[in-house]
């Protein structure tokens, strides 16, 4: 309680004291006195904090606008840059490539053997190569008639582009043997002039003259359509007169459509031989149209064979073709199945790679029909 409110009580409580003795002293007789006697309670009211914080209400604030501006200026910065090493696939090395070889040999009845071959290297867009092949004998001991000769030579090339690989080859062939086989009957037969059987009368010289060329497209995109063409041709003289030209031609197109593979493949096979017995031209046709389809196991194609023949008479021909395969283990093991037909054509270069002995005059090339081929493996 602060000194001034002391004071204040003291002073009123004085006051009080005062009066009453004033009162006491100076009562009337006549009158009712009263008087009262009672303790001093003092007391205080309650004092109240007031607890708002002064404002001041300013109507007049300003809000200072602040401007940004940046430095536009490039600071030079220097750096090096360190030479990364290209990548390397880590596998197999190249098998080296050697430009050629030579083969020498001789051998029992005087029969010597030279082959040569020469090719350039490993190249990105061409290869161009040589062969060369001789081999000869005098045959059977004690037989004059029985000697024999093949000479071979060849030139050969590949280019390659990006789409493409077009290849080329021209080559010509000597061979030379004799009819030395003699029948009994012709010893007994009194008019076979047995003196008149030499070296001469029993030589058979095939020449033969042969080129090709394919093109086949890198298949790089199994959404278009992939192709191949191979053409051949060659003419073959024999001694007796007897030529041949011959004229193949195979090609094939084929696309996938999502899982399956359509292929169509053409054939053409023209022959002309010209002897004694035969001077017509023989000429066989050929459509393969194969569907083809596959998974991770096994592989599945299936088609039809239609072929024209027209010697001796124009005939059509047809052939099922179809083959299976399963892959028991990855690449390693695939048993399959499968059955094929069709029209071979024959010519006289094909008997005398077979047979170097037959007759060239009374020689008819038939063609062979081939009805069915049934093949498995497993």
């Amino acid at each position: 309680m602060s000194k001034a409110k002391h004071i204040l009580i003291l002073s009123i409580a004085f006051l009080m004291l005062s009066a009453n003795g004033v009162a006491q002293n100076n009562v009337p007789t006549d009158s009712t006195v009263l008087i009262i006697n009672s303790g001093f309670e003092p007391f205080l009211t309650d004092a109240f904090k007031i607890k708002d914080n002064p404002s001041i209400n300013d109507t007049g604030k300003i809000i200072p606008k602040l401007n940004y501006s940046f430095l536009d200026k490039q600071i030079p910065v220097g750096f090096d840059i360190d030479l990364i090493k290209a990548a390397k696939i880590k596998g197999e090395p190249l098998t080296k490539l050697y430009r050629g070889y030579a083969k020498v040999g001789f051998g029992t009845n005087t029969t010597p053997l030279a082959e040569v071959y020469y090719n350039t290297k490993r190249s990105k867009n061409l290869s161009l190569g040589f062969f060369g092949k001789h081999l000869s004998s005098t045959g059977i001991a004690k037989n004059d008639y029985s000697s024999f000769s093949e000479n071979h030579l060849s030139l050969f090339g590949k280019h390659f582009s990006k789409s493409f690989t077009t290849t080329g080859k021209i080559g010509y062939t000597r061979d030379v043997n004799h009819y030395y086989g003699i029948s009994e009957q012709a010893f007994l037969n009194p008019l076979v002039d047995l003196t008149s059987i030499n070296n001469n009368t029993t030589e058979q010289k095939i020449d033969k003259f042969d080129v090709g060329f394919s093109l086949a497209r890198n298949f790089t995109d199994s959404s278009e359509f992939d192709y191949n063409v191979d053409v051949d041709f060659h003419n073959l003289k024999d001694r007796f007169a007897v030529s041949e030209n011959h004229l193949e031609l195979a090609g094939n197109l084929s696309k996938y459509h999502k899982q399956e593979l359509y292929s169509l493949g053409v054939e053409v096979n023209y022959n002309k031989l010209i002897n004694p017995l035969s001077l017509d031209r023989n000429l066989v046709l050929g459509l393969n149209p194969t569907i083809s389809t596959s998974t991770d196991k096994w592989q599945f194609k299936v088609g039809i064979g239609l072929y024209l023949n027209s010697f001796p008479d124009t005939k059509f021909h047809f052939y099922p073709k179809a083959e299976f395969k399963y892959n028991v283990v990855e690449d390693i093991i695939i048993p399959y199945v499968g059955i094929k037909g069709g029209l071979i054509s024959n010519n006289l270069n094909s008997f005398y790679s077979e047979n170097p002995f037959i007759n060239t005059e009374s020689l008819v090339t038939a063609n062979t029909n081939q009805k069915y081929d049934i093949f498995w493996w497993y």
